[in-house]
């Protein structure tokens, strides 16, 4: 009798799992067909490989912004970054010349994982987005992300915030649900870190 009960709690221990998972799931394959971010990516974690990163990142923000604020959805946004990707490689590649430095860069638009990210108080689920990714030589260091649609304050990867617009254009596109999970609208912001840890722990079983 004992067993069976122990047998049946680690079955529905199993059985809630199963259903989170697939809650979360659920929740980021939502949010990713909403989103294009840009990946930045540090041939290594030197000091000088990071800061050469960041220049990248810079100039990269800098010349190419005005592509993409006309955009309407991220399908859109996609497409002018698959149609400009011989620029942006050559805009990176002459900046990375610019610091002294001789790797190539390699410039994609492909999809690719994704840890779990606040920008200000919004909680972009770990999973997998489609992306612009720019590598630097090896591609082997930290790496810098943001998004480009809907379109982010490009101050820096940490503290970014997403504008009023762009949580219009979230809350247009999410259900109210998925929208309120990763805002914490109806939570206020003191659940974003619980919600972040639940997430992260669910991103190796996505």
């Amino acid at each position: 009798m004992k067993k069976n009960t122990v047998f049946i709690a680690i079955l529905g221990v199993v059985f809630l799992l199963s259903l989170l998972v697939t809650y979360a799931r659920g929740v980021q394959s939502d949010i990713a067909r909403q989103v294009l971010r840009l990946h930045v990516v540090a041939n290594s974690n030197s000091d000088y490989d990071q800061q050469l990163k960041y220049a990248v990142r810079d100039r990269i923000v800098a010349e190419t912004a005005s592509l993409f604020e006309n955009s309407q959805s991220p399908d859109e946004t996609k497409q002018i970054a698959a149609d400009n990707i011989e620029w942006f490689q050559s805009i990176a590649q002459s900046e990375v010349a610019l610091q002294g430095f001789s790797y190539e860069v390699a410039v994609s638009v492909g999809i690719y994982a994704f840890p779990a990210t606040v920008y200000g108080d919004i909680l972009l689920p770990a999973g997998r987005y489609d992306a612009l990714k720019i590598a630097i030589g090896n591609g082997g260091g930290e790496n810098w992300w943001c998004v480009l649609f809907p379109p982010l304050c490009f101050i820096d990867g940490v503290n970014a915030d997403f504008s009023i617009d762009s949580r219009d254009v979230l809350r247009e596109n999410l259900s109210e649900r998925d929208y309120a999970l990763i805002t914490g609208a109806n939570n206020g912001s003191a659940t974003i870190q619980v919600r972040f840890r639940i997430l992260e722990l669910l991103a190796p079983l996505f």
